[in-house]
């Protein structure tokens, strides 16, 4: 029997998850992947992009702000991925940028300082 220990910025004990029961998993097989500041994305080599982890602002880009620990498809024909704090880049196949998630500088680069918690395609000058 193991056990992990996670330490939390809390200063109250911290948890402890016994393993030796084994559970199954979904596999996912990915080509690229990608961490935020507390989300993943992964890229499988049909181009669908997946995400989980904190969505606060919306970085997964799932249309609402709910947390996922488990991975969900959030977009698809995608070739490129990044993963910022709270936000996320995905390069499509057809060259078109795409971004979601924390925009309070702008970072996102769509011209203003809106939380984006969908896909949202990116235009330069």
């Amino acid at each position: 029997m193991r056990y992990f220990f996670f330490c939390t910025k809390h200063r109250s004990p911290a948890a402890i998850t016994d393993i030796s029961t084994p559970t199954s998993a979904t596999t996912i097989y990915a080509t690229k992947i990608s961490g935020g500041g507390v989300h993943s994305l992964v890229l499988k080599s049909d181009g669908t992009l997946w995400a989980a982890g904190h969505n606060g602002h919306g970085e997964l880009g799932t249309g609402e702000n709910d947390n996922r620990n488990e991975f969900v498809q959030v977009l698809s024909g995608v070739s490129e991925i990044a993963g910022g704090y709270a936000y996320s880049f995905a390069l499509k196949s057809d060259g078109t940028l795409w971004a979601a998630g924390w925009n309070e500088y702008g970072q996102l680069g769509t011209g203003d300082n809106n939380d984006r918690n969908v896909w949202t395609p990116i235009y330069g000058q």
